[in-house]
């Protein structure tokens, strides 16, 4: 009788374990799909504040890599976007912030290490904006805007050498760069080789005619 009984309560234990398996299970499960849901709506979030930014929408990209951020506060490229939304407002202290965060979460991440570039660059720390873009190249080395904003970074800091090399970096790889041309012919032209500084305005122009009222405003 006695081991009747034990094998009864045993078997209640059993059964009471198990139920409770299943609801942790279920549980988790449950969990586990929330979490994808926030992850999924946190891309897409993602991608509209980019699409943001390439129509210059600056403010609404800000918005959107925030709601991002608010779903999947580890989600690094939302960081980085942020920082060049934040850069492209001029908040640039606050875009440093992000881009420190981005390169927290994903210390290779060469697009975070140009984009903290450039807000160092206006905060007009051009140094620590090389050091940056130096990062971003070696991690990125096919990465025209990375030559480009190295480039830009050094003119400020008078590399004039340094700074036609990066752009001649930046052309080799994307040959329709028309700034890059542009800035050559600027330091062509500070460095006293007019005819040289000419050729690479004009060929800037050729390829932006925007470039010409920059041009004749000289």
């Amino acid at each position: 009788m006695k081991k009747n009984r034990l094998i009864l309560i045993l078997v209640i234990i059993i059964a009471v374990v198990g139920i409770g398996f299943v609801v942790n299970s279920e549980k988790t499960d449950d969990l586990k799909e929330s979490a994808k849901a926030k992850n999924a709506q946190a891309e897409k979030l993602n991608e509209s504040c980019l699409n943001k930014i390439s129509s210059q929408d600056f403010q609404g990209a800000i918005a959107d890599c925030t709601q991002s951020i608010k779903l999947s506060p580890k989600y690094s490229a939302a960081y980085s976007n942020r920082c060049y939304a934040k850069s492209a407002v001029k908040d640039y202290s606050s875009a440093l912030t992000d881009c420190d965060k981005a390169i927290e979460l994903k210390p290779n991440y060469g697009r975070a290490y140009n984009n903290r570039g450039l807000a160092k660059a206006g905060l007009k720390d051009y140094k620590g904006a090389v050091t940056d873009y130096d990062m971003a190249a070696n991690l990125l080395p096919k990465y025209d805007k990375v030559y480009y904003n190295r480039g830009f970074a050094k003119m400020k800091l008078r590399d004039f050498n340094g700074a036609v090399a990066d752009m001649n970096k930046a052309i080799e790889i994307n040959p329709k760069l028309a700034k890059a041309y542009y800035n050559i012919g600027e330091i062509k032209d500070r460095l006293g080789d007019k005819a040289e500084a000419e050729k690479n305005f004009q060929k800037a122009i050729s390829l932006d005619s925007n470039l010409e009222k920059l041009y004749k405003a000289r």
